[in-house]
Order: structure tokens, then C-alpha cells, then sequence
């Protein structure tokens, strides 16, 4: 089981606004915020993203700045090593689609396919998807990047939102790494007997 963490970093093409995603944001308009360790995102440069920011925009998961550069494209991303006011934030985990059934989950380096499965607990709702639908086991219905993956849910979301709270857990199966057999030739294997 691990905390849900994905790059905090997302841009518009053609934009100099850049957003950045903290479940439960407490910052307001005219705040500043340090960000440290960012990457180049969407075509605008880590000089351009990294350091002291002031906050044109907030809602109750993001904040926004004007960068110096314009984005090339739309994308989220960042790294994983971006930490904001020097701690590493914590990132809403899902994202929704207005009247979809389609569901986004944010998650740096998760190393799942299509047809794998993944487990969400302590999510809270999102788009008026209740609980009940978002925390439980998940198939990967697609995967747009090493750091997003898409599943399905019965109710389409109400909205086109971000959200799931801060506290989300994901739990990801354990994956062989390669084809090898082992075990060592002393190993042995536990086979019940049966009386006749």
C-alpha cells in the first residue's frame, strides 16, 4: 500500500498559466508558493517553473502563476521530485470527465497495463461518485502515461473535476521483473498427504 503521489505540474497549450495540484489547498490569490525540482512541462523550461511563484488562481485542489514561458502543450507532468514550500505535496489523485464513466487515476511511476488491476482506499468522492464506487479494486482500462491510468465507473461523473482528497491509498500488485526460475536446488514444496 502506498499514499497516491503523481506530478503535481499541469499546463495548456498555448497558455502561460500554469496549475499546480494540492489536495486540499489552503493557499489564496496573492499567496506565493517555492517550487523546487520540477522538469520541463508542456514546453515550458524548469527555470520558467521553479522558484517563487505568486498565485493568480485557487481552488480547493490547485493554484495557479504566470510563467515567463508559453506551453506547447497540454499535458501534466513535472517529475516526481517537485516539492512545493520544500515539502513534497500531496496531489489529488483522480480526475474526471463531465457526464463520463471514465475515470483518470494520477499516480508517478505505477508501472501498471491494460487489464491489470489496482485497489483504491480512503478516497473521498469526487464529480458526485459516491465512495463506494471509487474505493475498491479497479481494472486499467488504459494508460495514457507512466503516471496515469484510466479506469471505469457505473455512474458517469457530474463534472470535470479533480478531487479525491489527500489521504488516498493505492495498492498496486507486485510485478515480476523477469522470466527467470530460481529457488535453489535445497528448496522444497509443501504438498499435504493423503491418507487412503
Amino acid at each position: 500500500f502506498e499514499k497516491v503521489t503523481a506530478p503535481p505540474i499541469k499546463t495548456t497549450s498555448g497558455s502561460t498559466t500554469v496549475q499546480v495540484e494540492i489536495a486540499n489547498n489552503t493557499k489564496n490569490v496573492g499567496d506565493t508558493v517555492v517550487i523546487a525540482g520540477a522538469v520541463d512541462t508542456g514546453g515550458i523550461v524548469a527555470a520558467n517553473i521553479n522558484g517563487t511563484q505568486t498565485i493568480t488562481a485557487a481552488t480547493e485542489n490547485t493554484v495557479s502563476f504566470v510563467s515567463s514561458g508559453t506551453a506547447s502543450s497540454t499535458t501534466k507532468g513535472g517529475g516526481n521530485s517537485v516539492t512545493i514550500d520544500a515539502a513534497t505535496p500531496v496531489t489529488p489523485p483522480l480526475e474526471t470527465t463531465a457526464s463520463s464513466t471514465t475515470v483518470t487515476l494520477h499516480e508517478g511511476n505505477h508501472g501498471l497495463a491494460v487489464g491489470d488491476t489496482f485497489t483504491l482506499f480512503n478516497t473521498m468522492p469526487v464529480a458526485s461518485l459516491d465512495p463506494s464506487e471509487l474505493n475498491k479494486e479497479h481494472t486499467v482500462v488504459s494508460v495514457p502515461n507512466t503516471d496515469s491510468v484510466t479506469f471505469t465507473t457505473t455512474t458517469a461523473a457530474a463534472s470535470t473535476s479533480i478531487g479525491g482528497g489527500s489521504n488516498s491509498v493505492v495498492f498496486l500488485p507486485v510485478k515480476a521483473t523477469s522470466a527467470e526460475l530460481g529457488g535453489g536446488e535445497l528448496s522444497k514444496l509443501g504438498v499435504p498427504s493423503v491418507l487412503q
